[in-house]
């Protein structure tokens, strides 16, 4: 078993760095994890894992939301944390300017037990282009599954910053059965490499992906596509 890895040029430092990339294969989500529990096999059910991962984000969430850290031993440590500044030590906290949340650690163990059973391998680096590696809908809250139409959708990934006001740079939803017919995202709400936040439009196909085009301060526009997602009116 290997991890497959690209290197590519780093911005910093002149760019006189080069960094290695994971090239990921996809995206699992819970029912994908919980389908494969049950492919490594195990006396448990579909409904016994699905209650017992509820049972424990639950947990976890309450645990954590009472003050505590919660460390499941050889795997993740969850830590409740608070973020923002303060003016002094009688300031206190504010929603505008300051926000609590959990992190996540992996342990040590953890990553010593996966270093040593996997490899790594090389493969050559592609035409440098925006990558769509994630697509989130909220109302769903499924992950590369599928797209509600009025609901706000966040796509994830690498060099996705475009000027929608550019000749030749968009993001559009393309139906996937047939590729001349496509819409354009227009109501943005976020725009950076490494996310773009979006109202998804209304289509009239069930099927599609997105299509990001990019001239990433070039000359030449780059596209890069999403995997196929359903489409919930």
């Amino acid at each position: 078993m290997a991890i497959k890895y690209q290197i590519h040029k780093s911005g910093l430092l002149d760019g006189t760095k080069y960094l290695g990339r994971v090239v990921l294969k996809g995206s699992f989500d819970r029912e994908m994890v919980i389908a494969r529990m049950l492919a490594m096999g195990t006396s448990l059910s579909r409904q016994d894992i699905a209650g017992v991962l509820s049972l424990l984000e639950t947990a976890v969430e309450n645990i954590n939301a009472e003050g505590n850290k919660v460390t499941l031993d050889g795997f993740m440590q969850f830590t409740p944390t608070i973020s923002g500044t303060f003016d002094g030590e009688k300031d206190t906290f504010a929603v505008n300017r300051n926000a609590i949340y959990v992190t996540a650690q992996i342990s040590s163990s953890f990553n010593t037990r996966f270093s040593q059973r996997i490899g790594a391998e090389k493969i050559v680096a592609t035409e440098k282009k925006p990558f769509i590696m994630e697509v989130d809908d909220l109302e769903s809250g499924t992950v590369n599954t599928r797209v509600s139409c009025g609901n706000i959708v966040t796509i994830y990934g690498d060099k996705l910053k475009f000027d929608p006001k550019a000749s030749g740079e968009y993001l559009r939803f393309v139906n996937a059965d047939q590729p001349t017919n496509m819409v354009p995202i227009g109501k943005l709400q976020k725009i950076s490499d490494k996310e773009i936040v979006f109202l998804m439009p209304e289509v009239s196909y069930g099927r599609g992906y997105f299509e990001l085009a990019s001239k990433m301060e070039t000359q030449r526009v780059r596209v890069g596509k999403s995997a196929s997602v359903v489409v919930v009116a």
